[in-house]
């Protein structure tokens, strides 16, 4: 499953749930950026089905950042992680498709199993989706 992480501190040896054990898996990693439109030039580019940002390395752009990408794709499967506790930028966030929204600091297994729960509810809906076509 095409998965973008958006982060310099969430890795694949840290975090091998986002590689997954399928054969179909294509994981892309961000570390950095020039700029927003270039990050979201690369996401559509790639276009995932799972996208995961950690705020810490998008922001202050990250709203818009994620704005853009559901503008251009509504489906993409969103997790949101920052370390900005606010209630107001929560409120801001939430309306976004967010699947997961996590403040940090994040326990590693918290995170690991919401990532495995969205990407089977991604490849049970594609699979229905499939099923429909076949009809």
């Amino acid at each position: 499953m095409k998965t973008i992480i958006i982060s310099k501190e969430f890795c694949e040896k840290d975090y091998p749930v986002f590689n997954g054990n399928t054969t179909d898996n294509d994981v892309n990693y961000i570390k950095d950026f020039s700029s927003p439109l270039e990050l979201v030039s690369k996401i559509i580019t790639f276009n995932p089905a799972l996208l995961v940002i950690d705020d810490d390395l998008t922001q202050p752009d990250s709203i818009e950042i994620i704005k853009s990408i559901k503008n251009i794709n509504k489906e993409i499967a969103t997790v949101f992680i920052t370390s900005n506790s606010s209630v107001e930028f929560g409120r801001r966030v939430s309306p976004l498709g967010i699947q997961y929204y996590a403040i940090k600091p994040i326990e590693k297994k918290d995170l690991t199993e919401s990532i495995s729960s969205i990407k089977k509810l991604l490849k049970k809906n594609k699979t229905k989706e499939s099923e429909k076509i076949n009809y």
